[in-house]
């Protein structure tokens, strides 16, 4: 990887509680017309903060009581893809990415944000969630990154939570907010029902009403989820298919 030099140290304070806005500011460079999520990838510039992404009271839409952990994504060069494929490859070498796609997560490290999500692309036909050179040593070892890196697997403090409640012998419902599938297989074991809510934004009702029966559970899965992070990219008609959950899957009640 690139010889970087910039170190830093997010700050030792974490948020605490379960009461915690993350907003996400995706940070990649878009560079091609045709990339999917350029959409998300032309705030870029507008997203780049100009004070401590940790400090709630520069956010105006949060009350000032209330704690805030801000995430760049997606890293990394997701935004070069080859025809701008959403998760799909991108052919770099060591000059391009240091000039176009680490400055702006160098932005984000030196402003303080807690954590940095991985990009679900490839970089040069690696996947950049399975790769020790990008996650590690690169974004953590050589930029110093010390907050958390978004991964494929649940937090460790979630996944305590829900051992601890299971271990006790009580009825444990795991409500599952994401954007994208991850590796669910030990909460999954210890919870009595299983709930992926995705992203909700302001839709929260719409949870709700399932749960309380005023509309029945109908969502289908439109990829397959994975059961291990080596099965990724992981598609229908791949010769070891083997998902944890398969394309289309979903219980309806």
């Amino acid at each position: 990887m690139l010889p970087v030099t910039r170190r830093h140290r997010a700050p030792p304070c974490r948020p605490a509680g379960a009461a915690v806005y993350a907003p996400h500011a995706c940070w990649c460079q878009a560079r091609t017309a045709m990339l999917s999520s350029r959409f998300s990838a032309g705030r870029a510039r507008l997203a780049r903060p100009a004070h401590k992404t940790t400090d709630a009271t520069h956010i105006p839409m949060l009350p000032k009581t209330c704690p805030a952990a801000a995430a760049a994504k997606h890293f990394l060069a997701d935004g070069a893809t080859i025809d701008g494929i959403d998760r799909g490859n991108a052919e770099l070498g060591d000059e391009e990415l240091q000039a176009m796609h680490l400055p702006s997560f160098i932005d984000a490290i030196d402003a303080d944000v807690v954590s940095i999500m991985a990009s679900f692309s490839s970089l040069n036909g690696e996947q950049i969630h399975g790769s020790k050179g990008i996650l590690s040593d690169l974004l953590k070892d050589t930029l110093g990154f010390d907050g958390a890196a978004g991964d494929l697997v649940l937090d460790p403090a979630q996944r305590a939570l829900i051992e601890t409640h299971h271990d006790a012998g009580k009825t444990v419902i795991t409500v599952l907010i994401t954007g994208r599938p991850l590796l669910v297989n030990e909460a999954l074991a210890s919870s009595d029902a299983f709930v992926v809510a995705w992203l909700s934004d302001s839709q929260g009702a719409g949870i709700a009403d399932v749960f309380f029966g005023d509309h029945p559970f109908g969502g289908k899965l439109s990829f397959s989820w994975p059961r291990e992070a080596n099965q990724i990219p992981l598609h229908v008609g791949d010769e070891a298919y083997d998902p944890l959950f398969e394309f289309g899957f979903g219980l309806t009640y």
